[in-house]
Parts: structure tokens; sequence; C-alpha cells
């Protein structure tokens, strides 16, 4: 494909797509022993939906997520981000729109609250009404506020996911990828997480894609839901409609599970 064609199909995705946040097609990944880890993924995450993005272990799940905020390129296809094509961002200026909050993520030696406070000290001084966004944040994320002044290194696991949801909630981003955010939480913290977010969605036009081995909150919660296997799109639509008719064999046997 040449340059004039790309910028066609670029200008054809924004045209024929203006609810998506984000678009994938025909997108393939490989590793470095040429295993295919995404083979031809062709989908569209709505704008202000909730999107859960389920299937099996080595589904190519967090490999989609990585390829969505560069921190991977793709081999073949094109992607498309809030209307712009990914090749197009700048890469500071997409992770400020698109944050990605990782399954085991990287908390600084320092406290929850100046972890909370380093992107915008990095990205040159805080924001007006500081404090009431961080207090925000950290209702969202099921974080109690005395945890602001404890060191990071003393919290536990889930404790460390919910400051990194927090961290970037608290940035205001128009689109949250999340890699297994509730692995690590009880149920009860995971179920009003999950809550949380799904109101996110509603009152504030926040597009989430969650990769997730616990569907049980597709059941108490709805949104929507695409199921990855293999490296392959089994479907994508409202969750209610994909866990009553699987769209294959292989989904159904996945949903059926409950996890992967």
């Amino acid at each position: 494909m040449n340059e004039l064609e790309r910028a066609m199909e670029r200008e054809n995705m924004e045209r024929e797509n203006p609810d998506a946040a984000i678009e994938l097609r025909g997108v393939f990944r490989q590793d470095a022993r040429g295993r295919r880890l995404l083979d031809g993924v062709t989908l569209t995450i709505l704008r202000g939906a909730f999107t859960t993005l389920a299937g099996p272990s080595g589904a190519g799940k967090t490999t989609l997520l990585r390829l969505i905020n560069r921190l991977d390129e793709a081999d073949g296809g094109s992607i498309s981000v809030l209307g712009r094509a990914l090749d197009q961002w700048d890469v500071g200026a997409l992770r400020q729109r698109v944050a990605l909050v990782a399954q085991e993520p990287s908390l600084l030696g320092m406290t929850v609250r100046e972890n909370l406070i380093l992107p915008f000290r990095l990205r040159g001084g805080l924001p007006p009404q500081m404090q009431e966004r961080m207090e925000a944040a950290m209702e969202e994320a099921e974080l109690e506020p005395e945890i602001l002044n404890q060191h990071s290194a003393v919290l536990s696991v889930g404790q460390k996911q919910r400051a990194a949801l927090a961290r970037a909630l608290i940035g205001e981003p128009e689109v949250l990828l999340l890699d297994e955010p509730t692995a690590g939480q009880d149920p009860r913290t995971a179920e009003r997480m999950m809550k949380r977010l799904h109101r996110l969605t509603l009152e504030k036009g926040l597009t989430v894609l969650m990769v997730s081995h616990r569907l049980e909150h597709l059941r108490q919660n709805g949104g929507r839901l695409a199921v990855l296997i293999g490296g392959r799109l089994h479907g994508e639509g409202d969750a209610a409609e994909m866990l009553a008719r699987p769209p294959s064999l292989e989904a159904g046997e996945f949903l059926e599970s409950g996890s992967g």
C-alpha cells in the first residue's frame, strides 16, 4: 500500500466511523519467533462505551492494548484512535488522551500522592483543583484517602493496581485501557470498581476497553463484549446478546467456562 492509499484509508476511517473511539482493520502482530499473536483483527470500539475484551490466556488481548497505546507496533493492518490514524499521533499526546493501566503496574519508589501527581510535574505543572481531582480519582479507584501518604513499597498488589488506576483517571483521559484490573482485587472491591467505571462511561462519556478473565461483571453491568481467541476476533457486540447467542463454537465454549 502506497502513501496515497494509506491517506485515503485514513480519510475513509474517519468519515465512515464517527462514533468509533478505536478502530482496528486487519491488524497483524507476530513475536520474534514469527508466531502470529494477532491474526487480521478488525474491531470497532465505540465512543463512550464500556467494552470487555475477553478470551483465553495467550489470545492476544494484552498485545492488542499495547498496540493501541504504541508500546508496540503492528506488523500489518491499520489502527485509528479518536479519528486519527495511530501513526499520526505524537506518542506523548496520545498517552494523555488514551491511558493504559497494566496488569502489573509500575509505581515509582515514592508515596501514592507523589505517584499521582508525577505525570503533571513531568508535563510542567499541576492543574487547577488538583486536590479535588485527586480525591475524585481515589474514590473512583476504590482507595482510602489515608493511603495517599503511604510509600508505594508497602502497598498490596491490589492497592498498587488501584493506585495506577487513580493515576490514569486523574489525568481525565478520553479512553481508558485496562489490563486485568480486578486480578488482584477481592470480589467485593472488584464489583465496586466495575460499577464505578461503568458509571463513568455513562456520566462522563469515558471510553473503556478492559481485558478481563472475570466475566461475571458482564451479567451484572452489561456493556459490550469482544471475544478474542488464538489471535482472531470471534465477534463483538452487546454483552447480553453475545452471552445468550455466542458468535462461534469456540466463543461459546469460552464464555460458558466463565474464565480463561
